[in-house]
């Protein structure tokens, strides 16, 4: 019984101490998660410590992919898959050494990820 309790307990601090998706980021009395606008949180939380832009190229099916009206296709002539250019921001914020690293992923303007780092420094 005590050596369940012990593996138990030490798995838990592992998973606690992992650096696992965070679900939200609090920015002053503001809480910030997925779905939120770049501008909301550029101005909820300032300007990012370290910030980073790409394009991705992604294979979508048509069918699935949220296209306007205007690119919908016939049925009988719908493409298997598309190249969608996904525009990709990162964005780095070090607060120092008595907090973690939070990096935050944006797709076309939309956060859609935070990730806990390492303590700042």
């Amino acid at each position: 019984m005590i050596k369940r309790l012990l593996i138990m307990s030490v798995t838990f601090l592992l998973l606690m101490t992992s650096h696992a998706n965070a679900v939200s980021l609090r920015c002053g009395s503001k809480i910030i998660s997925v779905g939120a606008l770049e501008s909301e949180v550029l101005n909820w939380c300032g300007p990012p410590t370290w910030e980073d832009s790409w394009v991705e190229d992604r294979l979508v099916n048509p069918n699935v992919y949220p296209f306007s009206s205007s690119q919908k296709f016939p049925s009988n002539q719908a493409p298997i898959a598309v190249v969608v250019h996904v525009a990709v921001d990162q964005w780095t914020y070090n607060n120092g050494p008595t907090q973690f690293i939070r990096i935050l992923t944006f797709e076309r303007g939309r956060l859609v990820n935070i990730k806990t780092g390492d303590y700042g420094y």
